[in-house]
């Protein structure tokens, strides 16, 4: 929804278009690397300041768990996350070796009806171009909490699955 409704916000390529020279002449993203395919990568509070400034209040939580990631979907909120991508994709060509190098939008949490507990969840991932794909919290937690658990949450929520 955050980033269907604001599409122009996070597009890739600092130097490229209006809104990558908003956060490349604000220092929000990577504009040093002479190959533009390693250029527009952005810190997560630097992603937090872009959608900010953009009208969508947002902060950066750190050492995030797989309950409080839980947590802030079901509230509604957005949520754009750390991984390492390697591990979501097993990919070893892709692993960091443990901390982020890849940002996923969070869509969903599913949980076991009966106990509560969190089964996994559904996710955006523009590296891969799958929308809605399901990732078993097993992979999430080495994935995501390992790396860092690193969350940018956007401070208004929406009903969730409405």
């Amino acid at each position: 929804m955050l980033l269907r409704e604001h599409p122009q916000i996070l597009r890739s390529g600092c130097d490229r278009d209006r809104y990558g020279g908003f956060r490349g002449e604000r220092g929000l993203c990577n504009t040093d690397d002479p190959d533009p395919r390693n250029c527009g990568g952005a810190t997560p509070f630097a992603l937090a300041d872009i959608l900010t400034r953009h009208g969508i209040a947002a902060d950066t939580l750190l050492n995030g768990s797989l309950e409080d990631l839980a947590g802030n979907i079901e509230q509604g909120r957005g949520v754009i996350i750390g991984v390492n991508a390697g591990v979501l994709w097993n990919d070893a060509n892709s692993d960091s070796g443990g901390p982020a190098n890849h940002a996923i939008t969070v869509t969903g949490v599913a949980r076991d009806p009966m106990s509560g507990e969190i089964q996994g969840y559904f996710i955006n991932d523009s590296g891969t171009g799958k929308a809605g794909q399901f990732v078993d919290a097993a992979v999430m937690r080495e994935a995501w909490e390992e790396a860092g658990g690193v969350q940018v949450v956007t401070a208004e929520s929406r009903p969730y699955g409405k």
